[in-house]
């Protein structure tokens, strides 16, 4: 919720968001909040208004209390002389580059710019660059930790678990045992339903009518509806297999099935489906550039897919865009071209050496000025210990304040220490390391061509849509793009195009300069 005021010197609004209801009570909104405000204040910066989105995910713009931002400052930049919007870190902002871009083109509209609390973001160049590695770091880290989710959940998956909620006719198992058990209420009638099937030829509606009536309920104690009863019917949980296309996973699930293999493949048969098919291999995963790169005649993106030899299966980019059909390459032939064309967008050692020395400089600022404000709240906490021993004096000894009292006092300095802790702790872990900022930078930008080939196939989808979230062109052998990776763009560049911006539900990508 926002909380607003007038003023007339430059002012600033605070932007908070944490994306787990965990994270909403363990003070994280509050630590942002007061590493924002204290920001405001050194930089001069007047605090007019605050926004704070609670369990909500920072891959859209669709977030409410962003949207209520945005409003707020296209409606009151002028009037209230907002030019900032600050956040503690650029991931508190956006993990998407091009939500990230578009947000900021709208807020320039107005005038108004993106400040972090702890990272080091302007207008100038070096800013600039630094934004644009920041907002790459974080959409290429939320897409790591989906990796690395999906893994985990792939690997229990081909262990034989099953990780979602069990369907029906399936309990959750005990702690330490077995994923699913047999619900001991709904799993007979899940075996009667398959048998009405695949040997008495009943069908879908009248084996689902002839259960019901014998009790078969959903967890919620509703029925269950006869759109579903095809999709049990063709689950293969039921017969003790685990098969997950989208994770590549087909195995058997370490639980007792419900009805046997030869029941199942019965009721496919019944069902016209003949025995329960193998899944094909997914290629969709074997090609990172499809989402990316575009067929030089029509500008459509490309799809990837696998042709058969005589003794092994050949990748291709293909565009099958209507009667286009003007690009057809060889998958590694695509991708190297790709790679040539990082090779030569890497940043000049020189651009590095100037970071270096501008880096270091506003870090060392921020460092004195972050130690000043720890000695302010260990001040604070001293000052707190000599009131809980008064206040122990006054009850234990002088016997001046009641029990109730005591308590309620108490509480209240226990409560300001605990704030005073947690801003404390926030403020020593945000001061970071500078040299890592800038290896981090060298390392990705000065070698655009090895961070490629050191990535996994998946990370490369994620990483070339981060770099280049307009996409690229190939044609006639080479990959390339009017434009270069938006990290880089030059100070400058965005004015041109703040008469196009529009607040970003469901917007269209800006076309790039």
């Amino acid at each position: 919720m926002a909380t607003t005021k007038k003023t007339s010197s430059p002012s600033a609004v605070i932007y908070t968001r944490v994306s787990t209801e965990e994270q909403v009570g363990n003070h994280s909104l509050f630590t942002q909040q007061k590493c924002c405000e204290e920001f405001c204040a050194r930089e001069g910066f007047e605090v007019v208004a605050s926004f704070s989105d609670e369990g909500e995910s920072a891959k859209t713009a669709n977030r409410t209390q962003l949207q209520e931002m945005l409003a707020y400052v296209a409606a009151n930049a002028k009037r209230q002389n907002i030019t900032a919007v600050v956040v503690m870190r650029v991931d508190r902002f956006s993990r998407n580059v091009l939500v990230h871009e578009q947000v900021r083109l709208y807020l320039r509209a107005s005038g108004v710019n993106l400040r972090s609390a702890t990272e080091y973001i302007d207008e100038t160049a070096v800013g600039q660059m630094m934004e644009g590695v920041l907002a790459v770091m974080a959409q290429f880290d939320n897409a790591v930790r989906s990796d690395r989710t999906k893994a985990g959940m792939t690997a229990s998956l081909n262990a034989g678990n099953w990780v979602w909620r069990p369907p029906i006719g399936y309990a959750k198992g005990p702690a330490g045992g077995t994923t699913m058990v047999h619900d001991p209420e709904s799993a007979p009638l899940i075996v009667r339903l398959f048998e009405a099937v695949a040997q008495e030829g009943a069908s879908q509606s009248s084996a689902l009518r002839e259960v019901t009536s014998l009790g078969l309920r959903r967890a919620d104690g509703s029925t269950v509806p006869l759109q579903a009863v095809g999709r049990i019917l063709r689950n293969p949980l039921y017969a003790g297999r685990i098969v997950v296309t989208k994770f590549g996973v087909d195995t058997r699930g370490k639980f007792e099935p419900i009805v046997s293999p030869e029941l199942f493949d019965a009721v496919q048969i019944a069902l016209g489906g003949g025995r329960a098919s193998k899944k094909r291999h997914r290629a969709g995963e074997a090609f990172p550039l499809k989402r990316v790169v575009k067929c030089g005649m029509c500008g459509e993106r490309v799809t990837g897919s696998f042709s058969r030899g005589r003794s092994k299966h050949y990748g291709y980019y293909r565009c099958y865009q209507g009667a286009c059909r003007g690009l057809k390459v060889g998958k590694d032939s695509l991708e190297e071209a790709f790679g040539t064309f990082l090779k030569a967008l890497s940043v000049t050692s020189e651009a590095f050496e100037l970071l270096d020395a501008v880096v270091v400089d506003l870090h060392a600022d921020r460092v004195r000025a972050d130690e000043l404000a720890e000695r302010h709240l260990r001040g604070q906490l001293d000052e707190i210990e000599r009131k809980e021993a008064r206040l122990f004096d006054l009850h234990f000894y002088e016997r001046r304040i009641d029990d109730a009292t005591f308590e309620v006092k108490s509480r209240a300095l226990r409560e300001e220490r605990a704030e005073i802790e947690t801003t404390s702790v926030t403020r020593l872990s945000v001061s970071g390391d500078p040299a890592s900022t800038v290896r981090f930078a060298r390392s990705v930008l000065g070698d655009l061509g090895g961070c490629w080939n050191r990535l996994t196939t998946t990370q490369r989808a994620d990483f070339a849509l981060a770099l280049f979230p307009y996409g690229l062109v190939y044609d006639e052998g080479f990959v390339g793009t009017a434009e270069s990776p938006w990290s880089n763009w030059p100070v400058g560049t965005f004015e041109a195009f703040d008469e196009r911006v529009a607040p970003p539900t469901g917007f269209e990508p800006v076309p790039p300069p």
